[in-house]
């Protein structure tokens, strides 16, 4: 990891507090939704002034992060605000945010069930709800199984990732993206949800389909609504930000 010290934020905006402040709710979220794995996994957000990206610092869970845990890097990893230790992965980040200029959050994390997915070779079919969402099936990244921290690497992720929201890394974990940070968490917890379900059909030994790719877009425009994504947002945030005493 490189660490880098000494450098206090000097270039937050009231629109860069805003967001690193979701960022690190996104963070929370996704450790209660059974992303967390030790101080592994990162969130990063493209910065809005186009200086790159602000991504979490290492050797803190998800759990832990909070608004002043994030790094400002370039789009050539060097850190231009922020400091702690560099997550070696950053490379993810980086090339995801070259590739798709439309993202604006990028995640790698090791949830348990889309972790085991990633080590098959089938295809994340769209049983659910939850799997609709991901009408362009995420491919696998398959170059290696060890940690993408090169350049040359994390190009090839974001190859393997295309123009799905998702993408498995073989025997490793999963990086997926969103247009927001609010968008980032959702596909992350679908992704969970969807892997889950198939897997768990195929131990059930029962026969299952899926619906058409015609009726797959339909139902992902139905449910999944600009108002609907922020009202399922608002609901994974009252459960890491609420207390069930001061409810009624």
């Amino acid at each position: 990891m490189v660490t880098v010290r000494g450098r206090a934020s000097q270039t937050q905006s009231g629109e860069i507090a805003t967001g690193l402040r979701t960022l690190a709710l996104g963070h929370r979220i996704l450790h209660r939704e059974h992303h967390a794995d030790m101080t592994l996994g990162h969130l990063s957000w493209r910065d809005p002034f186009g200086r790159g990206i602000w991504l979490k610092r290492a050797q803190i869970g998800l759990d832990e992060v909070t608004e002043t845990d994030f790094m400002l890097l370039d789009f050539d990893g060097a850190v231009i605000d922020g400091e702690g230790e560099l997550h070696l992965e950053w490379p993810i980040h980086t090339e995801l945010m070259k590739h798709r200029p439309e993202i604006h959050a990028v995640a790698h994390t090791h949830p348990k069930h889309a972790t085991l997915f990633s080590c098959t070779e089938s295809v994340l079919r769209p049983l659910t709800n939850e799997g609709v969402w991901f009408d362009i099936p995420p491919g696998r990244f398959v170059a290696t199984s060890d940690l993408i921290d090169t350049v040359a690497l994390g190009a090839g992720h974001a190859e393997a990732m295309g123009e799905a929201d998702a993408v498995f890394l073989r025997n490793h974990g999963v990086s997926f993206v969103g247009r927001s940070i609010q968008e980032l968490c959702l596909v992350g917890i679908f992704l969970e949800k969807a892997c889950r379900a198939q897997l768990t059909l195929a131990q059930s030994g029962l026969s299952f389909a899926w619906p058409s790719c015609g009726e797959v877009r339909r139902k992902k425009a139905n449910i999944y609504t600009p108002n609907a994504i922020a009202n399922f947002w608002d609901y994974y945030v009252r459960k890491v930000t609420d207390k069930p005493e001061a409810r009624p």
